[in-house]
């Protein structure tokens, strides 16, 4: 797995990093040119590895073999003294962005002519950043300190610069587990950055179903998120809430602080504050999985329907992709579930439940009975996972059988928890006859 972090560079130079980054633009765009004109001959060279040396060979005269190279490729000639590993860099991502580009060209090529869109454009550098070597572009100092080779008065020197600490510590404390990758440097704003990519080896727990715990989770405008820890006969474990309190006082502070300093911009600030909600909500799901030993979290797959409202759309398919990440790095899978009638039916299969106009919250059965609408959908969403996964392990004869005691177990978009009950029964009912 592979995570990336930015750690803000202090008392810059920005000119050293535009000269920087413009010298390597200026290079990959020497190197696309090469790639895109020699084509054939590159891709008919099997491995990465060995098209780079046919590149690295057809512009700088490398080795014996290659006396002399012409003018017009002679990379050394139009960028003299630039750094060799910066160079291997401009032609791994020149060979990529060539390759893509061909591919989507023969794509567009096989394409009826009703069904074509714009053909795909020439690749260029565009905006592109370098990534910096270790030891020969990147060198560290001290914890808050580093090295970088930058381009100034027509050389190529060392410029030191300070790392932010806040940033370097946020990674000290949350990746010391992984491997840190070489760094990429790019610019957002007037800011500079280093970009820090980490490479983790964590694998999922590898737990028998029957023994599993998943936490089903339900994404709801009522309240941010419900969770619910339950094992794979239905038997519920624990459950909690997060309530929107929290959103609102962050919300509601954006109104005092507009009013303090009406400079602000209202967008960013709306925007930062729905990022701490989110950042909220993953950690409340990670740290209720951990506590009860779950071994997957259950989502509902939000599909083009929720668009409607797109702040819900945008924020929960946020707080999903935060959560896979935590989760994949401490082992825990993470499933998808139809979210089809997830809140539209009673967790006990009485059918469908009636809203309160009131509070939206609230529900109520057809049997009478009053309950948390977003707890009886979370139930159901856990309720879901078990019931594909005990399908998919059942023979053909077993799938026909209980097909037939439980009808639902097929159509996932009507299951519930009851489903998961009369399931399990008649499994056992199964196993006892046998």
């Amino acid at each position: 797995m592979h995570l990336s972090y930015h750690v803000k560079l202090k008392k810059t130079i920005a000119a050293h990093f535009d000269n920087t980054v413009y010298w390597y633009r200026r290079a990959l765009d020497f190197y696309i040119d090469f790639c895109l004109e020699k084509w054939d001959l590159i891709s008919g060279i099997r491995g990465i590895k060995y098209q780079i040396k046919f590149i690295e060979e057809q512009t700088i005269a490398v080795n014996a073999r290659v006396l002399t190279v012409p003018d017009e490729s002679n990379f050394k000639q139009q960028f003299p003294d630039f750094p060799p590993y910066l160079r291997r860099v401009a032609m791994r991502q020149a060979r990529g962005l060539v390759s893509a580009y061909f591919k989507r060209l023969n794509k567009w090529n096989t394409m009826s002519d009703n069904n074509r869109s714009k053909r795909p454009g020439r690749p260029s550098a565009g905006k592109a950043y370098p990534y910096l070597y270790r030891k020969y572009m990147f060198q560290r100092i001290d914890l808050y300190r580093v090295k970088i080779k930058v381009y100034n008065n027509g050389k190529w020197e060392w410029c030191e610069v300070d790392l932010c600490r806040s940033d370097v510590n946020y990674i000290e404390k949350n990746c010391s587990d992984g491997k840190e990758k070489m760094p990429k440097l790019f610019r957002k704003g007037a800011k500079w950055f280093l970009k820090f990519p980490f490479e983790f080896d964590s694998k999922v727990m590898s737990v028998p179903l029957d023994k599993q715990i998943a936490i089903g989770v339900d994404l709801g405008v009522t309240n941010i998120c419900t969770c619910v820890a339950m094992d794979a006969k239905g038997n519920i474990i624990a459950r909690r809430f997060l309530h929107r309190g929290y959103a609102n006082e962050i919300m509601a502070s954006i109104g005092s602080k507009k009013r303090r300093n009406p400079q602000i911009s209202i967008g960013n600030m709306i925007k930062r504050g729905r990022h701490q909600i989110c950042k909220r909500a993953g950690k409340f799901i990670l740290d209720f999985a951990l506590e009860y030993g779950g071994n997957v979290v259950v989502f509902e797959k939000l599909d083009n329907r929720e668009r409607s409202n797109k702040v819900f759309f945008t924020m929960s398919k946020k707080i999903q992709k935060m959560v896979e990440r935590k989760c994949e790095i401490k082992g825990i899978k993470t499933e998808y579930v139809c979210a089809w009638n997830t809140s539209r039916y009673a967790y006990d299969g009485s059918g469908t439940v009636k809203r309160d106009k009131d509070n939206p919250s609230i529900c109520t059965f057809k049997s009478g009975k009053v309950y948390n609408c977003d707890l009886s959908a979370a139930y159901n969403i856990a309720a879901r996972y078990f019931i594909r996964e005990i399908y998919n392990t059942l023979t053909e004869e077993d799938r026909r059988s209980i097909a037939a005691k439980v009808p639902k177990c097929v159509h996932r978009a009507s299951s519930t928890l009851n489903t998961l009950l009369l399931m399990q029964a008649a499994l056992a009912d199964g196993a006892s006859s046998h």
